[in-house]
């Protein structure tokens, strides 16, 4: 049965409202709806503070509903003396909680500032290239003495060719060390640099030109550039010439000291890449285990990842966008760089698309930067299959 209490308005009339029910309402609830004098004489009846505000006051009122036993768990929590009246016990929570309360709001938060932009051109700077067998990171200078000792022995005759491989563009960068089988073909190079640094979908054309010892003085300046010695292509028998052959030719044919060749990774843009002869080698025992049960050996070494600023808060930049008919003249990535060293090759590096739009790039379609020399091309997601 509802309770009804009678009201009279100020016209007279007699109105029937229904009667709150406090009885129902939660304990932590029953101090909301009490006005400040009603608060405060309720604290002095308890002998409390009666200063502060409506949530203080109401947060003291809380605090001295609980009996003696709890008040004392708490006092033992804070190390405190547990000795005294109810009031008292409660003063020296309220105390311990006004001291905490003040240590808060005197942190200091630190300020995030922006980023420095680097000093120097980073294009120039070094990159330390990782190890594949340890795993360790070893500057550019130390690469082939480290992989002497890492990979190779000289216990025995030679079993494998070492390769190093580079990018034409992105001012060669981009950095690989290769050990293919001295029974092996060209096509081992090929798949090699296509599962590591170039598989973007199937179905794009695969060439490798090969040049003369000590005839190719620069891969850059093609208008002096001799003829190649051979035009390997994965696309061989659509294609008729004494200079044209296939994939799978044999290495021993034409690797020798001063040997260089051109990979080039077709599509709708080609990506190409510089393909040095080093030597021969001999893989320590646990590594000639593994050769004998692969076809191809995995990279020996590769560099690590090319870090560049954001051109507008100068973090480390995920993605870029290029223009077209910078990236593709003939003009060397050294000759591009401009006095501040700011731009190359027209790239334009962010950490962010909001990043490219306060720079005035809002319609340009950001690439994922990526650890290889095929980043913004195709479809190219940074997958390595080896």
């Amino acid at each position: 049965m509802i309770k009804v209490q009678k009201y009279t308005t100020a016209t007279g009339q007699i109105m029937e409202m229904p009667t709150p029910e406090f009885r129902n309402m939660k304990a932590s609830d029953k101090y909301k709806y009490k006005n400040l004098p009603r608060l405060k004489e309720m604290l002095r009846k308890r002998h409390l503070p009666i200063g502060g505000n409506k949530n203080e006051l109401v947060d003291r009122l809380k605090l001295s509903d609980l009996n003696v036993s709890e008040l004392k768990i708490k006092l033992k929590k804070e190390g405190l003396s547990v000795n005294g009246s109810k009031p008292d016990l409660v003063k020296r929570l309220l105390k311990v909680r006004g001291k905490r309360t003040k240590n808060c709001d005197q942190i200091e938060v630190p300020v995030t500032t922006m980023a420095v932009k680097p000093a120097g051109n980073p294009w120039k700077v070094p990159l330390l290239m990782k190890c594949g067998g340890c795993g360790q990171s070893v500057p550019n200078s130390d690469k082939l003495s480290h992989l002497d000792d890492c990979w190779f022995t000289n216990d025995g005759p030679s079993d494998v060719y070492l390769l190093h491989a580079r990018s034409v563009n992105w001012a060669e960068k981009f950095e690989l060390y290769l050990a293919v089988p001295l029974n092996g073909s060209f096509e081992d190079i090929d798949l090699l640099l296509q599962f590591t640094w170039m598989q973007c979908c199937f179905g794009h054309a695969r060439s490798l030109d090969i040049y003369a010892a000590n005839v190719f003085t620069n891969l850059k300046d093609t208008d002096d550039d001799p003829d190649p010695v051979m035009t390997l292509t994965s696309t061989y028998g659509l294609m008729v010439d004494d200079d044209i052959g296939p994939m799978d030719t044999a290495l021993r044919q034409y690797l020798q000291n001063g040997v260089r060749m051109m990979y080039e990774y077709g599509g709708d843009y080609t990506t190409s890449i510089f393909v040095d002869y080093i030597g021969e080698r001999r893989l320590k025992r646990p590594l000639q285990e593994e050769k004998a049960h692969a076809k191809t050996i995995r990279p020996v070494m590769r560099n690590e990842m090319l870090v560049m600023p954001c051109e507008h808060c100068y973090k480390k930049s995920t993605m870029f966008f290029m223009d077209d008919s910078h990236y593709d003249s003939d003009e060397s990535d050294e000759d591009s760089f401009n006095e501040d060293g700011d731009d190359d090759c027209g790239m334009k590096f962010f950490c962010s698309k909001a990043c490219s739009i306060f720079q005035g790039h809002r319609r340009r379609v950001l690439k994922p930067f990526l650890n290889s020399p095929r980043s913004g091309f195709c479809n190219y997601k940074g997958k390595t299959y080896l």
